[in-house]
């Protein structure tokens, strides 16, 4: 029985080893992905600024694909983090 109880009592420390091993990686995999999503927004942002500044206001029209291309970049921000949200997420993950 004692034994059994030891068997027992180091696989347990070993499961909870495991699990907070799977909480740092998973807590580092989402801080990476906010810091990626933060770029994404940045760098998307200004693609989308400088074709609109190249091609002027028909570039936010149905005409030309800039304008879609532009609308979707605007779209992607809203609905998946912009960047100043992404910013903020990174950094609470950094500090925990």
């Amino acid at each position: 029985s004692l034994l059994l109880r030891a068997a027992c009592t180091s696989h347990n420390a070993q499961v909870a080893d495991t699990a907070a091993q799977r909480s740092e990686l998973e807590a580092s995999r989402r801080k990476d992905i906010y810091a990626l999503k933060a770029m994404v927004a940045k760098n998307g942002k200004l693609v989308g600024d400088e074709a609109l500044q190249l091609h002027g206001g028909i570039g936010m029209t149905d005409e030309l694909d800039v304008g879609h291309y532009v609308k979707r970049l605007l779209r992607i921000n809203s609905t998946l983090a912009d960047e100043d949200f992404a910013l903020r997420e990174y950094a609470r993950l950094a500090l925990d």
